[in-house]
C-alpha cells in the first residue's frame, strides 16, 4: 500500500460532514487514486450509508466510477432504500442490470425489496419477487424473509405466507417476520396459530407477540403472556405498562410483580416501579391540565354572566 494510500484511509476514517468528503475526494483525485477499488468503497460507504446528507454524491460517483461491482451497487442501494426517497433504490437496481457485468446477488434484492416494502408498493414488491424468482433467489433465507416483511407492509399476509411456506429451513428471523406479518395485518388469530406452531422462539419472538396483544386491546392475554415470558428486556416492560394505561392497573401490575418477586430479578422489579410513579405522575399531570382548561373555559362565561348581572338595575 502507498503512502497516498494510507494517508486517505487515514482521513477517511475521520471523515464526518459532507464537506470533509469533498475536500477528502479532491485529494483522491490529485493523488491519482479515483480508480482505487478500496478508496472508491470507503468513499462509497461514507456517502451512502454513513454521512447523513450525501446520498447524491454517492449515486454521482457510482456513476462515473469505472466498472462499479456487485459491492458497490448493493451500497448504494441500500442507502437509498434508508433513505427518504426510497424509489432511488429501485431506480439505481434497475440501472444495476442494465449497466453492470455483475448480476444482482442475495443483499442486492434484499436491501431492494426493502425499498419496495417502505414505498407499500406492491407492484414494485411483485416485481423484485418475480426477479429474484428467475435467479432462484426466492427462497434464499434472507431475500425470502425480506419478501414476506415486504408483503406484509402491503398488505398481503396471505402472499407472505406462500412466501414463508416455500423456504427449506426458516430460521427464527424468518418466523419472526411472518409473526409480525400477522400482526401487521391485525390478525391475532392467525399470529396464535404461527406463535404455536414456532419450533424455536427468541425474546424478539415473545416482545413482537406481546405488543400484538396490546395493540389490539386484548390486556389480559398480553398479561399471561409477559407472565409466560422466560426472560424480559426494558422492552417488554414498557410494552405491557404501556398496555395498562389507568392507575389502577399501574397499581394492579406492581402488586403482582411484588406477589412473583425473585431475589435475583430485583433490578426489573425496581424498573417497573419507576415506571409504575412515572406513568401515575403523567396522569395525575393531564388531570390537572384538564382540569385547568375546562377552568379557562368557565371563566369568561362566568365573567360574562357576572357583568350582566351588574348591568341590570336594583330593584
Amino acid at each position: 500500500m502507498s503512502r497516498a494510500e494510507k494517508v486517505c484511509l487515514s482521513l477517511l476514517s475521520y471523515c464526518k460532514t459532507l464537506g470533509n468528503l469533498n475536500q477528502i475526494h479532491a485529494f483522491v483525485y490529485k493523488s491519482g487514486l479515483e480508480t482505487n477499488p478500496l478508496i472508491a468503497g470507503k468513499l462509497l460507504i461514507l456517502g451512502a450509508l454513513q454521512i447523513s446528507d450525501a446520498i447524491d454524491y454517492a449515486r454521482r460517483l457510482l456513476i462515473h466510477y469505472p466498472n462499479s461491482d456487485v459491492f458497490m451497487y448493493n451500497t448504494l442501494i441500500r442507502g437509498e432504500s434508508e433513505s427518504d426517497s426510497p424509489k432511488n433504490s429501485v431506480s439505481t437496481f434497475i440501472y444495476m442490470l442494465r449497466q453492470s457485468y455483475s448480476p444482482p446477488d442475495s443483499f442486492s434484492f434484499a436491501f431492494v425489496l426493502k425499498a419496495a416494502a417502505n414505498l407499500r408498493c406492491l407492484t414494485t414488491g411483485f416485481q423484485l419477487h418475480c426477479q429474484a424468482m428467475t435467479r432462484g433467489l426466492d427462497t434464499h433465507l434472507f431475500v425470502g424473509t425480506t419478501i414476506i416483511s415486504m408483503y406484509a407492509e402491503c398488505g398481503f399476509v396471505e402472499f407472505a405466507w406462500k412466501v414463508f411456506v416455500q423456504i427449506p429451513q426458516p430460521n427464527v428471523v424468518a418466523w419472526n417476520a411472518i409473526l409480525t406479518a400477522y400482526l401487521r395485518g391485525s390478525d391475532v388469530s392467525g399470529a396464535d396459530k404461527v406463535f404455536g406452531l414456532m419450533p424455536f422462539r427468541n425474546l424478539t419472538t415473545w416482545n413482537v407477540m406481546l405488543a400484538g396483544y396490546t395493540k389490539a386491546g386484548e390486556l389480559e392475554r398480553a398479561e399471561g403472556l409477559f407472565l409466560q415470558m422466560p426472560s424480559r428486556d426494558d422492552i417488554s416492560w414498557s410494552t405491557i405498562l404501556n398496555g395498562t394505561k389507568t392507575r389502577s392497573s399501574l397499581r394492579m401490575w406492581a402488586l403482582k410483580i411484588d406477589r412473583r418477586a425473585d431475589p435475583s430479578k430485583q433490578a426489573p422489579l425496581d424498573n417497573v416501579r419507576r415506571s409504575t410513579a412515572k406513568a401515575e405522575e403523567r396522569l395525575e399531570s393531564k388531570i390537572v391540565q384538564h382540569t385547568e382548561r375546562k377552568i379557562a373555559e368557565v371563566h369568561p362565561r362566568l365573567d360574562s354572566f357576572e357583568l350582566r348581572v351588574l348591568a341590570q338595575p336594583a330593584p
